[in-house]
C-alpha cells in the first residue's frame, strides 16, 4: 500500500496475508487433487467446442494473476504452475475419448484458443 500511500494498511494487510494464506493455499491444493482425481467420462461431452471447465479454470487464473500483478509472489505462481499441469492432464484425458486424430486436435485447438482469448480480454481491459 506504500505505492498508493497508505502505509499505515501495510502491518494489517500482512497480517491478513498470514492469516489467510494457508487456507487459500489448503482449498486450492484440494482444487487441484479434484482435477486429477474427477472422472473424465462423468464430465466428457462429445463435440470439440470448448469444455466449461477450461473456462472456469482461465477465469480463475486470470483473476489470480490481475490480483498478483504488483506483488509477484512466487507461492502463487508454483501454484498457478501445478493448476495448469492439472487442467493440461485433463483435456488430454478428455481428448482420448475422441474416435479420430483430427476430432482430438481439434479439441485441444478449441480450449487453447479460448483460453487465450480470455486472456486477451482480460489484460486488454486491465490495461485500459
Amino acid at each position: 500500500m506504500s505505492n498508493r500511500r497508505l502505509p499505515c494498511l501495510d502491518t494489517y494487510l500482512d497480517k491478513a496475508l498470514i492469516y489467510l494464506w494457508p487456507r487459500f493455499k489448503t482449498v486450492f491444493d484440494m482444487y487441484i487433487q479434484s482435477l486429477y482425481q474427477c472422472d473424465a467420462k462423468m464430465l466428457w461431452v462429445d463435440g470439440t467446442h470448448p469444455h466449461h471447465i477450461v473456462r472456469c479454470y482461465m477465469e480463475f487464473t486470470a483473476s489470480l494473476i490481475q490480483l498478483n500483478a504488483e506483488c509477484g509472489d512466487g507461492q502463487l505462481d508454483m501454484s498457478l504452475k501445478r493448476l495448469r499441469l492439472a487442467v493440461d492432464d485433463l483435456l488430454v484425458r478428455f481428448a482420448e475419448k475422441f474416435a479420430t486424430q483430427k476430432l482430438k486436435h481439434l479439441f485441444l485447438l478449441n480450449n487453447c484458443d479460448m483460453a487465450i482469448s480470455i486472456l486477451k480480454v482480460r489484460f486488454v481491459l486491465s490495461c485500459k
